[in-house]
């Protein structure tokens, strides 16, 4: 393996070729913190002799917030591997990479001066926020926590008493709970029942959109179309009316079709 700085335009391709949208924050504040503090962690690559260039094995977000944040090199570790040894390679980095828990990070960040810390901080600030507000639990309810992602932790902060905190925490940890089963866990009957009914109406809004969005498509290819909402059977109903003109007995007339979504 060798160690060299590499022009960007010359590195292509990777093990799975994914897109890597632009909007997606991860990868817009990766590059915030690469714009201030650089690349932390080089990619790895393999040479092409035959073209030329080099082809990514493993880093791929790290090369694309690399290009999003304006750099035109990047650190590489440089490997001579076949396909085989280079689909190991990216198979062995994502399967033993584990991040710290949520604790650790917590605590590496107080003990260096959090004030200081968020100066020099890339990201926006929740990210320490959040992590924070976790060391004011109970210590026995840090330790049962120490394993779990930001995600799994930060409902434990609702429940109120260490001993249903440390409850809480073991059930998390336990069933290997997801974020928002977590936070269904610590909701009373009344706050499940306020997250049941914003996930409905954030179901119905999404589905007006998908189905706005497909009559503007409709629009656009020459069949007018559009879109009616209205009360039915307890429910809603969103239907997509599509009108084109016929002629029928000699005289030009208006049909619509209703398509109930």
């Amino acid at each position: 393996m060798q160690m060299m700085r590499l022009s960007i335009a010359d590195v292509y391709g990777g093990v799975i070729a994914s897109r890597q949208r632009e909007d997606d924050p991860a990868l817009i504040e990766l590059a915030a913190s690469i714009r201030r503090h650089g690349l932390l962690q080089p990619i790895l690559v393999r040479r092409n002799p035959q073209a030329g260039r080099y082809a990514l094995i493993c880093g791929e977000r790290r090369l694309a917030a690399c290009r999003m944040a304006g750099l035109e090199c990047v650190d590489a570790i440089v490997m001579e591997a076949d396909d085989a040894e280079a689909a190991a390679c990216f198979m062995e980095e994502h399967l033993t990479r584990r991040a710290p828990g949520v604790i650790g990070e917590a605590e590496a960040v107080w003990h260096a001066g959090a004030q200081d810390v968020m100066t020099r901080f890339a990201l926006p600030g929740r990210h320490l926020a959040e992590r924070l507000r976790l060391l004011a639990l109970p210590e026995p309810v840090r330790a049962q926590i120490g394993g779990l992602t930001l995600a799994q932790a930060l409902p434990i902060l609702r429940v109120q008493g260490e001993s249903r905190q440390l409850e809480a925490a073991q059930i998390i940890a336990s069933r290997a709970l997801t974020g928002g089963q977590a936070m269904r866990l610590v909701m009373g009957p009344e706050q499940r029942g306020q997250s049941v009914r914003r996930g409905r109406r954030r179901a119905v809004q999404e589905a007006l959109e998908a189905v706005s969005h497909l009559a503007q498509r409709l629009s656009m290819q020459g069949v007018p179309a559009s879109v009616a909402m209205h009360s039915q059977e307890g429910g809603v109903c969103i239907q997509i009316l599509l009108r084109n003109g016929e002629k029928r007995g000699g005289s030009a007339g208006n049909t619509s079709q209703k398509e109930n979504i």
